[in-house]
């Protein structure tokens, strides 16, 4: 079984980071008191089959050219949605391994579903289908 050490997982989310930044995938490390994390927050644009919630297709390099205040965008054109993405990867030290969580929610700020998640996934990730 491999594991890593905290600091070793600090060493590789700093190297992460810098790559990530070489390649413009805007990935940030994030430090409190006691953890350290790396995070990356993004929109993408997702195509919803007419008369149903499920998302076929993403469209990538999105670009927002205005917020609002509160930090919400209520752009929805057509079969189009923006698809807000929050992706974070954790040390678990019960596990000594590093621990990805994503979140995914449209633009009025309700979370996504499994089943929508999972249909936004290239095919070969959804080895059951």
């Amino acid at each position: 079984m491999c594991e890593i050490t905290c600091d070793q997982f600090i060493s590789s989310c700093a190297e992460f980071v810098a790559l990530s930044a070489a390649a413009g995938d805007n990935w940030d490390i994030v430090r409190d008191a006691a953890h350290v994390w790396i995070q990356n927050n993004t929109v993408i644009s997702a195509t919803t089959k007419k008369g149903d919630d499920v998302i076929e297709d993403i469209l990538d390099d999105i670009t927002i050219d205005s917020v609002d205040d509160d930090n919400t965008i209520e752009i929805k054109a057509g079969n189009k949605e923006l698809i807000s993405c929050s992706y974070e990867v954790h040390y678990s030290s019960s596990y000594a391994v590093p621990v990805l969580y994503c979140r995914f929610w449209n633009c009025s700020g309700q979370l996504l579903g499994l089943e929508q998640v999972w249909s936004m996934a290239p095919l070969p990730a959804r080895g059951w289908d």
